[in-house]
């Protein structure tokens, strides 16, 4: 599993802060923002959003605590240090201000963006309320009419009030656009655009999702198909009016349409950087809904909602009016489609700074309901796509991303929801930007009904760290350690963590960036009250862990009793999580890591470790060197990995894997699995009802005192059921089965194999009974010992050991029955009694043998299945102990 780089618990001031929601249902988190400055005093500050936000709600119909007005938050950033928790209710104007929403219902924040779009130097806020504008009243309510509104907060180094009302807005301290038409929802998204133009003076994009054309039908009712619009409006020093959106003239701005109704254009827009290398900011497009157009007559024109995002490179040479999406051609943008068929790729767009270190900006997207193991599973996906010094060509091909050119990042598990959210930003202060993105819905399994498993819904935010040695075409998140990146899990179930994220700006001052990333769903006032939080994280420069270090020396580290993240670098460390999640790493050298309460990870990494998971459902990893790993009373997860490992169960339900070398695996209590993997291994699965595979290499295999079942793999494996009524198989290479007290199963599968049935009534087999060979070349030896045992040479329509060469009596396969004891054995047979015969000859000890000898029929000569050794010279095939079928 990926790397879990930080419990969010341990937020403290010093390594970053959490923002909790202050009312009931409010959600907070919807939007992040972490990329300007908006008051002028060289640090950046944060923006959070609460669409759900509001005044108290005094409508009779309303299910929700408040209007949703929708509230956003500034909070400034500081070089004087934070609490571990900022309270947003103490928001003054000198340390940030809260912006509400206007009328109830206008969702204010549903889209945040900074840049200084009046060339003052300062940051600027842009906001969208994209059900704000007109109103109209039906039945005594006042409802807005949806056209939508954005609003233009203009930054300032003299200071703000505590609260900024967005009706006192003027050409001198904002601005506010309204959307064009009847429910435009102008503001669905919005962003600074970079200098789109190369004026130097940002620009502003914001999109209405449902402007378009206007349609007319058969009973005279006007709408719009929703393509979706979006509108480019260019900075200016000289802002005397607001723009009107529908007199953009390519001099002050210009106009997009989305490329087909109900494309709803667009989910998300962001500055693209520089991502062709001209020296002019591009602009990203994401339209989820997009795609190409279902071949039904029922689809009315609907898109397979595949997904499409548009790349617009600036130009010093100006725009016209509106830009034709269709016109990109490579030279002036191009067009990123997605992949498969509601994949919805663009529902998040960003710049992906410099994420391959040669100097050209990068672009990353989300594909937040990519199936990537089959129809409507949406693990989700993100995709990052290198810049470069020319042209692309006019559609670019997700699926050629090669590593040279991009790569991609599939999610890992059902609903995962990957790339909800992506940013970036050097948050490890290595001079090469990094990437944070989210997968909101993914979290821990739950066991569901009748088999059906489900995520908790916690959320995962994961941050890969940007290199200059190269990617590969996939990044597998499952194998991210340390050195990549990993991940940060959400706290509480349904808590929804990566929601938003944003990055790339220093909120505290220290030159390196931090992050941001939001879960809506967390519950601070008891359950389902949704208050929501947000939390920030400082970059750390030069880290490869967000935690403990010790040092290169030998280390004792004892962790909190919250989830703490400890890393014990080199030397020979001893580690103590203590309470708490803990992620423990050893490192280099021969570390001693210990879990003790909690739910922990602990990897040994290189060295000898020695690692003891103790209470909770543990994760051990040794890594390199030969490890001893103990897991503890619960149910744990114990992987030895490399060279020769001992691995200890104990009590609980656990799972062991060896790894490579030659390990020995124990156990212990409870229902255990257990996988030898390569090497000659020894597993023991002791107390409980214990599954065991041997898998490569000549194996020693132990069931227990119950019920178990055994696996030996290929080479040449020595298998012991033990006590109670075991199965036992195999597989590959010439195997000693062994089974033990009670009424046992033992299956030989290929190979020559010795079969002993030991005490009790047991089942003998020798052949691998579903291989269509069934025990050609083989010699396998039955022995039953006491007890009713059965024998079996046929089963499932075929008679084993028959190559069927007529003209060949078979001396190369047949099974040897050692002790057939008439009267209380059986013996299984497939096929009719006259098929059957027994030729008798003495053994060197004077007493006789029996061949029994099969033939069909048209046999030349009859086919040697088995041989009973020392039996009664009167035996006939007719006799009980024969069982034909």
């Amino acid at each position: 599993m990926a790397t879990s780089l930080f419990n969010l618990n341990n937020l403290n001031g010093n390594n970053g802060f959490r923002i909790p929601g202050t009312t009931q249902d409010d959600r907070l988190g919807t939007k992040v923002d972490l990329t300007g400055d908006i008051n002028g005093d060289g640090i950046d500050d944060l923006i959070v959003s609460s669409i759900d936000g509001g005044n108290p709600s005094n409508s009779p119909y309303s299910y929700q605590q408040s209007d949703r007005r929708g509230e956003t938050y500034v909070i400034f950033g500081t070089r004087n240090g934070f609490n571990s928790s900022f309270n947003l209710a103490n928001l003054n104007g000198s340390n940030g201000f809260i912006v509400r929403g206007i009328d109830p219902d206008n969702n204010l924040g549903s889209a945040i963006s900074l840049g200084d779009v009046n060339g003052d130097g300062i940051d600027d806020l842009a906001l969208g309320a994209p059900y704000g504008g007109g109103k109209l009243t039906s039945y005594g309510e006042e409802y807005s009419v949806g056209d939508g509104r954005a609003y233009i907060i203009f930054g300032k180094r003299d200071g703000f009030t505590a609260s900024i009302d967005l009706a006192s807005l003027n050409a001198n301290n904002g601005l506010t656009l309204g959307g064009i038409d009847f429910q435009d929802n102008l503001g669905t998204s919005i962003t600074s655009a970079g200098d789109i133009n190369g004026d130097g003076i940002d620009d502003l994009a914001v999109s209405a999702a449902n402007a378009g054309k206007t349609i007319t039908n058969n009973n005279g009712y006007s709408y719009s198909d929703r393509r979706g619009e979006a509108f480019i409006v260019f900075g200016s020093r000289n802002f005397n009016s607001p723009p009107n959106l529908a007199q953009l003239n390519g001099s002050n701005g210009f106009k997009i349409e989305g490329k087909a109704a109900y494309n709803n254009l667009s989910d998300d827009l962001s500055n693209a950087g520089d991502i062709n290398g001209d020296g002019i900011d591009d602009l990203i497009i994401g339209t989820s809904a997009a795609g190409d157009v279902l071949d039904s007559p029922y689809a009315n024109g609907d898109s397979d909602r595949r997904g499409e995002s548009y790349v617009i490179f600036g130009s010093r040479n100006g725009f016209n009016s509106q830009l034709n999406l269709n016109s990109l051609n490579g030279s002036n943008g191009f067009t990123i489609g997605g992949i498969n068929p509601e994949d919805r790729l663009g529902n998040a767009v960003n710049n992906a700074g410099d994420i391959n270190g040669d100097g050209i900006d990068d672009l990353i997207l989300g594909a937040k309901t990519a199936n990537q193991t089959g129809e409507y599973t949406a693990e989700g996906g993100v995709y990052v796509i290198f810049g470069k010094n020319n042209n692309f060509a006019p559609q670019f091909d997700l699926s050629n991303l090669n590593g040279s050119n991009g790569f991609a990042i599939p999610g890992l598990n059902l609903d995962d929801n990957l790339g909800n959210a992506v940013a970036a930003g050097d948050i490890n202060g290595d001079g090469i930007d990094d990437l944070i993105f989210g997968a909101n819905t993914a979290g821990q399994t739950i066991q569901g009904f009748e088999g059906y498993n489900y995520s908790d819904r916690r959320g995962e935010t994961y941050i890969l760290y940007g290199k200059n040695k190269g990617f590969a075409a996939e990044i597998n998140l499952d194998s991210l350690n340390s050195a990549d990146g990993g991940k940060i899990a959400g706290v509480g179930t349904e808590d929804l963590l990566g929601s938003a994220i944003s990055s790339g700006g220093d909120i505290n001052g220290d030159g390196i960036d931090d992050f941001v990333t939001s879960a809506p769903g967390v519950d601070i006032g008891g359950e389902y009250t949704k208050e929501g939080e947000v939390y920030v994280v400082f970059g750390q420069k030069d880290v490869t862990l967000l935690g403990i270090n010790g040092t290169n020396g030998p280390d004792k580290i004892n962790g909190t009793s919250n989830g703490d993240l400890i890393s014990g670098l080199g030397g020979n460390d001893i580690i103590n999580g203590k309470g708490g999640n803990d992620t423990l790493r050893g490192n280099e050298n021969d570390d001693f890591l210990v879990g003790e309460f909690g739910d922990d990870v602990l990897f040994g990494d290189d060295g000898s470790d020695r690692l003891n998971g103790q209470a909770g459902n543990d994760t051990l990893d040794g890594g390199n060197g030969n490890d001893t790993l103990m897991g503890g009373i619960n149910d744990d997860s114990l992987n030895g990995n490399a060279d020769n490992d001992k691995i200890y169960g104990q009590a609980g339900n656990d799972t062991l894997n060896g790894g490579n070398g030659n390990d020995i695996l124990n156990g212990n209590d409870g229902f255990d699995l257990l996988n030898g993997n390569d090497g000659n291994d020894s597993l023991n699965g002791l107390a409980g009802r214990d599954t065991l595979f041997g898998n490569d290499g000549d194996d020693i295999l132990s069931g227990g005192s119950s019920q178990d079942l055994l696996y030996g793999g290929s080479g040449m494996d020595r298998m012991n059921g033990n006590n109670n009524a075991d199965e036992l198989y195999g597989n590959d290479g010439n195997d000693t089965l062994n089974g033990g007290n009670g009424n046992d199963t033992l299956n030989g599968n290929r190979g020559n194999d010795i079969l002993n049935g030991n005490e009790d009534n047991d089942v003998l087999d020798g052949t691998k009974f579903k291989d269509e060979n069934f025990g050609l070349n083989e010699r396998d030896t039955l022995i039953g010992g006491t007890g009713r045992d059965i024998f079996t040479l046929g089963n499932d329509g075929r008679v084993y050991y028959d190559d069927k060469i007529s003209a060949s009596k078979g001396i190369s396969d047949f099974a040897v029955i050692k002790d057939l004891e008439v009267g209380e054995d059986t013996v299984k047979l497939m096929g009719r009694v006259e098929q059957y015969s027994l030729n008798f000859y003495r053994n060197g000890s004077g007493n006789f043998n029996a061949e029994i000898v099969y033939n069909p029929g048209n046999y030349l000569l009859g086919e040697l299945i088995g041989v009973l050794e020392d039996v009664p010279s009167n035996l006939n095939i007719t006799d009980p102990v024969f069982n034909i079928i």
